[in-house]
This record gives structure tokens, C-alpha cells and sequence, in this order.
């Protein structure tokens, strides 16, 4: 997120990297990075998309108290 404010209808983009603790091209990562978005900010079904902008399948959303929480 760029700006501190954003207007109730203005869509944002978020990116979420995750970094490899073992830099290998030949090892195989089998995980999911799970982020926890503001109060207010409510994630886009289909518009998830990997480093060089293939789609992703939709994520599994679960609504919490704090905020939303998103996981792969």
C-alpha cells in the first residue's frame, strides 16, 4: 500500500513476496504465505497472480475479529 488513506470504493494493490530461506532452483517449496489485511480492506476474488503474472486459483478467505486473513 502506497498511501496511508485510501477513499471506501478506491481499489489497492497489495504484493505479498516470499522469499526462499535456501536459494535452489532445484528444491520444491511446498507452503503458503498467509497475510492478514486492515479492517476495511477487503481482497478481490481472481485477481491473485504469482511473479510473472500467471493467475492463481482464488484463495481461501477467513474472516477474523482483527481483519481479514487470506492463506493459499
Amino acid at each position: 500500500m502506497q498511501a496511508p488513506l485510501y477513499l471506501i470504493d478506491q481499489d489497492i494493490e497489495i504484493k505479498v513476496s516470499g522469499i526462499p530461506t535456501v536459494p535452489n532452483n532445484t528444491t520444491s517449496y511446498d507452503s503458503a504465505l498467509n497475510t492478514t489485511l486492515p479492517k476495511g480492506v477487503i481482497y478481490q476474488t481472481g485477481t491473485s497472480t504469482d511473479a510473472k503474472g500467471n493467475a492463481l486459483p482464488d484463495l481461501q478467505i477467513v474472516k477474523n475479529p482483527v481483519g481479514t486473513t487470506i492463506s493459499s
